[in-house]
């Protein structure tokens, strides 16, 4: 995620916090950032995406 741009979820504590409210659609807007970079990312790293 942090090379896709989410570079903030490094910061101590954010993810405990941001990551509560925070969803992969909107954190693909906020850091314009395509979802279908995302998924593609996260299935090439062996994830299985339910909903995509």
């Amino acid at each position: 995620m942090v090379e896709l741009g989410f570079r903030d979820i490094t910061l101590p504590g954010m993810l405990q916090t941001v990551g509560r409210v925070m969803t992969l659609e909107k954190g693909s807007k906020v850091k314009e950032v395509p979802m279908s970079l995302i998924k593609e990312v996260l299935r090439e790293r062996g994830f299985e995406l339910v909903n995509g």
